[in-house]
C-alpha cells in the first residue's frame, strides 16, 4: 500500500496557522510552511480525452454545473439529469513548480484534507496514496517523490457507487440502509465512509459527490514540528481555571529546543525539549473570564499561540486557538423512576434550545464561511443555545465550530452514522477507528463542543423497525449485524472518546433511554416523531414528557419566492409531478401513496379552514408548522426541570424544497422561525388550556428569580375587553412556574369562544418581558371579522421602520414587499385589535422605488364566510367535561 499505511497519520487542526493556509507563503526563517495546491487544476471523466477546468478544493457536479455541462439539479425535476456523474470515474490533474524555498526545508508532505470518497493520488505517476474515507485526513512524505521544474499530481476518483455495489455484493447478507431510496438490493451507502445524505434523505436530493472536497496542499518543514496540542481542562471555576496543555511533536531523539506557550496577555511558558514525542504543559488563568452559551452571557476567548524553537530561539513551527474557557458537563443522576439528563455550564444547569442542523448544500464546495455565519446567526437571532450536528451528514469544517464558539452556540456531534446498520468487516472498522480519531482530535478544543454521540436513531431502528424481517436476516446475519454495532458504538468510539478528549462525555446513540436501553419517557433523550409520522394531535406535546428532546417537528412549504425560483408556473400546484418529486417524505403504512404532501394538508385540515387555492395551502403549511413548533417547545420548557432541552428538526435545508426546516435553501425565514424566536425568548410566559382549565406558566433563563405582575385581558376580535385581570407573580430563576389557573368556562363567563382570545402579557416594572394569546378554538374555528390594517413607512438608516396597526384582530400576518426582498425584524404577526406593531425593514437587494407592502392574514388564506361546525377537537376543553 502507498504511504505510511491505509490509512495516513493526521495532522489534527485547530486553527493552525500553517495548517490551512490561504496565503501561498507561511515562511519564517526556516520556520514550517505551507504550499496550497488550489490552481491550475483541470478534470476529466476517465476515459474521455476533454477535459475542463477544475476548482479545488471542490466536487465533479458543482464543476460540471460551473461549465454548463450539467443543469442547475434544484431547479423542477433536473435531480434526475445528474444522477449519470456517480456511476463515472473521474480523473483531477495539476501541474505545479515546487518553489525553492520549499525544497530548501527537509521534509515536504503532501496533505489533503478531504477525498470524496474512493481516490488513487499518483505524484509524478507514482502512487502515493489510496484513499477510501470522506471523513479522514490523508498525508504522506514526497520530498524525494518531487522534481525540480513542473510535478504532476493526479488524483484517480472512483465511483463510489461502483465501488459501494462490489462491497456489497461480498456479503451473504443484507445491510439495512432505510434512507437511500434505492431498491433493497441497490443500497450502497452503508459501505462506504461518505455522507449518507448525498445519496438521498426523506428531506434531500440524491447527489453522490465526487471530488477532492477540502485542500489540498503541500507542507513543509525541518528539523521537527509540531502535530498536536489539546488544551484539557482540569478545573474551572470562576476564581481559576487550569489546564494541562498536551503537546505532540515528532520524535526525534537528536532534536534539542524548547516549546513556548502563551495564553492571551497573563500566562507564558517555556518547556525544554530533549526529543520525547508528548509534553505536558500545566497552565492557571487567574479570575478567568467565562465563556457561556448565547443568551447567558459572553463568549470571550483567549488567544493561545504555541510555538516550538530550536535552541537558538528560532521559530519551527507555530499552533494557534481561541480558547473558551467554561466547565460543561453531561449531568445524569438517579431522579424519581429515571434519571436526569441535563447539560451543566459553569456549574449552572442549562436548558438548551435550538435545532438540528444540516449542511446547508448538497454540494459541499457552495458552503463557505458566509454559508456557515449566515445559518448560525440565524439560529442565534431565534435565541437559540444549541446545535445538533446529526449524523446523516458531514463533521464540519473548523470555521463552523470556530463561529459557534463566537456566537455561543453549543454542539450536540453525532459521529456520522445514521438509519442504518453497518458491515462489521475488519477493513471497515479500522478505517470507522482512524475517522473517529481524526475528528475527535480535530474538534476537541472549541468550546462549542457539548457532546459526542454515536449515531442517530440505530439503537431504536435495530430493535423497533422490524429490520430483521424486511431484510431477511437470518441468526447468523443479525449476530453479525449487531456485533459489528457494538464494535463502533460501545467500544470503538467510546474509546476514541475516552483516549482523545476525556474532558466530554459521550451517547451511544439518540434517542435513548441509558448507555445500551432503549427511549423512556424518565431518561436519556428522545425524537418525538407522534406528530408528523402518526398523525398525533399538536397538543400531544404537552401530555407527553421526556427528560431531552432532540427531534421533532413539522414540514412546511419553503417562502413563495423560493417556490417561484425552482419551478415553472404550471408546477405551483400541490399534486403537479414537480411537486410530488420534490417531496421525499413517504409514509407507506398511512396509504401506498401517502407523502408529506398529504401529511401537510392533513395537519392544515385539522387546525386551519380548508386554503383556497395553493398559494394559501403554502402560507397555511406554514402556519401549522409555527403552531406546532410553538406547541412543542413551550411544552418542553414549561416542563422544566424534568425536560431540559428542546430541540426541533431542523434548522436549515440542503436544498430548496418543501421540508421540516424554519429557514429554507435561500435564508429566507418561514413563519416558523419568527415563532420559534418567541418560543425560546429568555423570559416565556405561556398559557394553555390543561383539561377542563387553562393555566398560565412563566419560564425564565435568567439565574436570578424576580417580581413580575401578570396582565390578562378577555378581548373580543374587535376589541371589547371582557375581562381583565392582574396579579403578583415571581419569576423563577431558571425554571418554570404555574402561576395562574382557572376553569375555562368560568373564566368566558358567557363570552363566545369563537369570537374572543386571551391576551397575556408580563412586567417587571415598567418592562414588558413578554406577551403570550390563547385563543379558546382552534384556528379553523375562528369567526374572524374583517379588519382594516393600517400602515406607513419611515426610512432609516439601511432601511425602513414600518408601523402598523389593526382595528380588530389579525392573526397570521405575513409581510412581504411587492417590488424586492427584505428581511422584517418580526413577522408572522398576530395583530390585536385596536393596538400596533413597529417593524424594521431591511432590503436584501436594491428595491425599485419606494416599498410597497403586500399584507397577507389568515382570514385571507380561505373563502370568507362562517367557521365550519365544531369538532370536539377544535374545542379541547370541552372534551373533559
Amino acid at each position: 500500500m502507498p504511504g505510511n499505511s491505509p490509512y495516513f497519520r493526521a495532522l489534527c487542526r485547530s486553527k493552525r496557522e500553517n495548517h490551512r493556509c490561504l496565503s501561498p507563503f507561511c515562511l519564517s526563517r526556516m520556520e514550517s510552511l505551507c504550499f496550497p495546491l488550489d490552481q491550475n487544476w483541470t478534470f476529466q471523466q476517465a476515459g474521455h480525452a476533454r477535459s475542463f477546468p477544475a476548482t479545488v478544493p471542490g466536487t465533479v457536479q458543482g464543476d460540471l454545473i460551473a461549465q454548463g455541462e450539467l443543469p442547475d439539479p434544484f431547479f423542477r425535476q433536473q435531480e434526475e439529469e445528474v444522477q449519470w456523474v456517480e456511476t463515472a470515474d473521474w480523473v483531477y490533474t495539476c501541474r505545479f513548480a515546487v518553489p525553492s524555498a520549499l525544497m530548501a526545508h527537509g521534509q515536504i508532505d503532501l496533505v489533503c484534507d478531504g477525498l470524496d470518497t474512493y481516490a488513487d493520488v499518483y505524484l509524478n505517476d507514482e502512487c502515493v496514496i489510496q484513499a477510501d474515507n470522506m471523513y479522514c485526513q490523508w498525508e504522506t512524505a514526497v520530498k524525494d517523490r518531487l522534481q525540480a521544474g513542473e510535478n504532476e499530481l493526479r488524483i484517480h476518483f472512483h465511483s463510489p457507487v461502483r465501488r459501494g455495489l462490489e462491497k456489497l455484493r461480498a456479503l451473504p447478507y443484507a445491510v439495512p440502509a432505510t434512507n437511500e431510496p434505492q431498491p433493497m438490493d441497490l443500497r450502497t451507502s452503508v459501505f462506504t465512509r461518505k455522507a449518507p445524505f448525498h445519496y438521498g434523505w426523506d428531506w434531500g436530493p440524491r447527489i453522490v459527490t465526487i471530488g477532492p472536497w477540502r485542500p489540498i496542499y503541500l507542507r513543509a518543514w525541518s528539523a521537527q514540528r509540531l502535530i498536536d496540542c489539546y488544551l484539557q481542562p482540569l478545573s474551572v471555576t470562576e476564581q481559576a481555571a487550569t489546564y494541562e496543555a498536551t503537546v505532540e511533536i515528532v520524535e526525534s531523539p537528536a532534536f534539542i529546543g524548547q516549546l513556548r506557550l502563551r495564553v492571551g496577555e497573563e500566562v507564558e511558558q517555556v518547556r525544554l525539549l530533549t526529543g520525547s514525542e508528548t509534553q505536558q504543559l500545566r497552565f492557571t488563568l487567574s479570575h478567568p473570564r467565562l465563556w457561556w452559551p448565547h443568551g447567558l452571557g459572553e463568549q470571550p476567548r483567549y488567544p493561545v499561540t504555541l510555538t516550538l524553537e530550536d535552541a537558538d530561539g528560532k521559530v519551527l513551527d507555530r499552533w494557534t486557538h481561541q480558547l473558551g474557557v467554561r466547565s460543561l458537563r453531561l449531568i445524569q443522576r438517579p431522579e424519581g423512576r429515571g434519571e436526569t439528563f441535563y447539560f451543566e455550564v459553569n456549574g449552572r444547569p442549562v436548558f438548551m434550545k435550538g435545532a438540528n442542523y444540516i449542511p446547508p448544500d448538497s454540494l459541499p464546495d457552495r458552503v463557505d464561511e458566509a454559508a456557515y455565519r449566515r445559518v448560525l446567526e440565524d439560529a442565534r437571532a431565534a435565541n437559540m443555545n444549541m446545535l445538533r450536528v446529526w449524523g446523516g451528514a458531514v463533521y464540519e469544517d473548523d470555521r463552523f465550530y470556530a463561529l459557534c464558539d463566537e456566537m455561543g452556540l453549543l454542539i450536540w456531534q453525532d459521529f456520522m452514522f445514521a438509519c442504518a446498520m453497518y458491515p462489521p468487516t475488519e477493513d471497515f472498522l479500522a478505517s470507522v477507528a482512524e475517522e473517529a480519531r481524526q475528528n475527535v482530535r480535530r474538534l476537541r478544543n472549541y468550546a462549542c463542543l457539548a457532546l459526542w454521540c454515536g449515531n442517530n436513531e440505530m439503537l431504536v431502528a435495530w430493535h423497533r423497525w422490524d429490520w430483521q424481517t424486511s431484510h431477511r436476516l437470518d441468526a447468523e446475519a443479525q449476530a453479525a449485524l449487531w456485533g459489528g454495532y457494538e464494535r463502533i458504538f460501545y467500544d470503538i468510539l467510546p474509546q476514541a472518546v475516552a483516549t482523545h478528549d476525556p474532558a466530554r462525555s459521550y451517547w451511544p446513540s439518540s434517542p435513548s433511554g441509558g448507555y445500551r436501553a432503549l427511549p423512556q419517557p424518565e431518561a436519556g433523550d428522545e425524537h418525538d416523531w407522534r406528530i408528523w409520522f402518526s398523525q398525533a394531535d399538536f397538543e400531544t406535546y404537552g401530555v407527553h414528557t421526556a427528560r431531552f428532546v432532540s427531534e421533532y417537528g413539522l414540514q412546511a412549504f419553503p417562502v413563495w419566492e423560493t417556490i417561484e425560483a425552482i419551478t415553472e408556473p404550471a408546477d405551483r400546484q400541490l399534486d403537479s409531478p414537480v411537486m410530488r418529486h420534490r417531496q421525499r417524505s413517504s409514509m407507506p403504512w398511512l396509504g401506498p401513496d401517502f407523502t408529506g404532501n398529504d401529511m401537510m394538508r392533513y395537519y392544515v385540515q385539522q387546525y386551519f379552514r380548508e386554503p383556497r387555492d395553493f398559494p394559501a395551502l403554502v402560507y397555511a403549511s406554514q402556519q401549522s408548522q409555527a403552531l406546532a413548533l410553538q406547541t412543542g417547545i413551550e411544552a418542553h420548557r414549561r416542563q422544566m426541570p424534568h425536560t431540559m432541552g428542546s430541540l426541533y428538526w431542523q434548522l436549515d435545508d440542503c436544498w430548496p424544497t418543501q421540508s421540516w426546516s424554519t429557514v429554507d435553501y435561500y435564508g429566507r425565514w418561514k413563519a416558523a422561525h419568527y415563532a420559534v424566536r418567541r418560543a425560546f425568548a429568555p423570559v416565556l410566559v405561556s398559557p394553555v388550556i390543561e383539561g377542563e382549565d387553562f393555566a398560565v406558566h412563566v419560564v425564565s433563563d435568567r439565574p436570578q428569580a424576580q417580581a413580575g405582575t401578570l396582565l390578562m385581558r378577555l378581548l373580543t376580535f374587535t376589541g371589547e375587553e371582557r375581562r381583565r385581570e392582574s396579579l403578583p407573580v415571581e419569576i423563577p430563576a431558571a425554571g418554570s412556574a404555574r402561576v395562574f389557573q382557572h376553569g375555562v368556562n368560568g373564566f368566558l363567563a358567557g363570552a363566545d369562544p369563537q369570537r374572543c382570545l386571551l391576551a397575556v402579557a408580563l412586567w417587571a416594572g415598567e418592562e414588558r418581558l413578554a406577551t403570550a394569546q390563547l385563543t379558546f378554538v382552534r384556528p379553523r374555528a375562528l369567526d374572524l371579522p374583517e379588519a382594516q390594517l393600517d400602515w406607513r413607512f419611515r426610512e432609516t438608516e439601511g432601511g425602513w421602520e414600518l408601523r402598523l396597526h389593526s382595528d380588530a384582530y389579525m392573526p397570521g400576518l405575513w409581510l412581504r414587499l411587492e417590488n424586492g426582498e427584505a428581511h422584517f425584524s418580526d413577522n408572522h404577526l398576530h395583530m390585536l385589535p385596536g393596538e400596533g406593531q413597529i417593524i424594521q425593514v431591511r432590503p436584501r437587494e436594491a428595491l425599485s422605488g419606494a416599498p410597497r407592502l403586500s399584507v397577507y392574514s389568515l382570514r385571507d388564506s380561505y373563502v370568507p364566510g362562517p367557521p365550519p361546525p365544531l369538532r370536539p377537537a377544535d374545542k379541547p376543553w370541552s372534551r373533559a367535561l
